[in-house]
């Protein structure tokens, strides 16, 4: 809802008064860019790499184990969101290589490509080898959807895990005492047993969270809903299924990605007439 995204917009990236603004595309320049290297006064493209698990940090925080090889939140939304206030860029090629993550984290992050677009700036998701379950979910609002023939993409549905060690620790004479105040504070304690309360609970959380997943592949593709079920259902689709069941627009790499996000974006094809800046810088 928009009331959610206006929340997870909030926590994702703080306001920046004053001459914060500044300081984030100075900061954005420099990521894109590199030492050395300038933002040229021509129509810029930025291509912007989203690869590994996507996961949900906040600004401020630590990153994860692994941080660079993995999507996080904050660090991409305050990328876009430098691109959509500067005006020098004109379009966002998004190269998504992902299998997924986390679903608040996701919804973060295609709620700023939305806002991309509403803001007039054409945004064209490009899949490597895999964007599937949130992979696919941060592509769906995109203009345009590229994939190679072998992606593995699609993977529309919602995944919940829980590590339950009570009876094999039990085996070692490892017991847990809790103490807790509500009903439900010891939900993801691994000695503690869901009640079928609590397993209801879980599975509503899980059908809106699916519901708002086939939500925004249908307002992205501009698809009937019930035809999006018909496709979701955690199924894997190759790039070339993906094309014939309309999850992808065309199969190409990031030349033809480029080539769609400029003429999106009303720009020449020539090379010269235009830069093009990475994000993070290689």
């Amino acid at each position: 809802t928009d009331a959610l995204h206006q929340q997870q917009q909030q926590q994702a990236v703080p306001g920046e008064p004053g001459g914060q603004h500044s300081l984030q595309q100075q900061l954005l320049q420099q990521r894109l860019t590199g030492p050395g290297r300038g933002i040229l006064n021509k129509p810029c493209v930025a291509v912007i790499a989203a690869a590994g698990p996507i996961v949900q940090t906040s600004d401020g925080g630590a990153s994860p184990p692994g941080g660079d090889a993995m999507v996080e939140s904050h660090k991409l939304v305050r990328a876009l969101r430098a691109i959509r206030e500067n005006p020098q860029f004109k379009a966002v090629v998004l190269r998504i290589n992902s299998p997924g993550g986390s679903a608040v984290a996701s919804d973060i992050i295609a709620r700023e490509i939305t806002l991309l677009r509403e803001a007039g700036k054409p945004v064209v998701a490009c899949m490597g080898d895999v964007a599937a379950s949130g992979g696919y979910y941060i592509a769906a609002p995109a203009n345009k959807i590229l994939a190679q023939p072998g992606t593995i993409t699609g993977s529309i549905g919602v995944i919940f895990a829980r590590f339950k060690a009570k009876n094999a620790l039990e085996e070692y004479g490892i017991t847990g005492d809790t103490v807790m105040l509500g009903d439900n504070a010891n939900w993801a304690s691994p000695f503690h047993t869901l009640t079928p309360k609590q397993q209801q609970q879980i599975e509503s959380l899980l059908d809106s969270t699916y519901d708002n997943f086939l939500s925004e592949v249908a307002r992205g593709r501009k698809l009937d809903k019930v035809a999006v079920r018909d496709i979701a259902k955690g199924r894997i689709w190759s790039g070339s299924q993906a094309l014939e069941v309309g999850l992808v627009d065309e199969l190409g790499g990031v030349t033809r990605a480029l080539e769609v996000a400029k003429q999106l974006a009303g720009l020449s094809q020539d090379p010269d007439a235009t830069q093009v800046l990475e994000w993070p810088p290689r």
